[in-house]
């Protein structure tokens, strides 16, 4: 059977359309699938086909059903929503990093391949975690969820803050 008027126009302008395309997948969906290990990776990435080697991973892990026709536009909405997710999850990142930063407070000593590896040690000595950083199983690394990890983080801040507060001395 063949495609209909409807279903023709909206493969001819796919490309337009995939942004708004209704997928059963939203970007906060990819966000709660997206780990520490999935973040690191995304990082390392060099060029676009590592990248869309991990989107489509992402892609595959949400077993989206759609007939052939349409495979190529709706791969185009899972990605628009992948990088939505991305900028997401960046976004939230930056908002923690630079939150709650306590006046005369120092970054002390930084280290760019130590910092990469920050929300998967932090994750693994809150929660005890043994951890293996070429992790390649995905239920090992789903223990990483980000969205998590930056949560806590930030809840962590806040109990830093309020306790120095708590602890300045009061004016007389």
């Amino acid at each position: 059977m063949g495609l209909k008027k409807t279903e023709k126009t909206i493969l001819k302008h796919g490309d337009a359309l995939a942004a708004y395309l209704q997928i059963g997948v939203t970007h906060l969906d990819i966000v709660d699938k997206i780990n520490a290990f999935d973040w690191l990776d995304l990082g390392e990435a060099k060029n676009e086909q590592e990248m869309a080697v991990i989107v489509m991973r992402f892609y595959q892990s949400f077993n989206i059903k759609t007939s052939k026709p349409f495979e190529a536009m709706v791969l185009k909405a899972f990605t628009h929503k992948f990088n939505k997710a991305l900028k997401y999850l960046a976004d939230a990142i930056e908002e923690v990093k630079h939150s709650y930063n306590v006046e005369g407070s120092s970054r002390g000593f930084q280290n760019d391949v130590v910092n990469k590896f920050y929300y998967i040690n932090y994750w693994a000595d809150k929660k005890l975690i043994p951890v293996n950083y070429n992790e390649k199983r995905q239920q090992n690394r789903e223990l990483f969820n980000l969205d998590t990890i930056i949560l806590s983080i930030l809840a962590d801040k806040l109990e830093v803050l309020n306790a120095f507060e708590r602890n300045k001395k009061k004016p007389i």
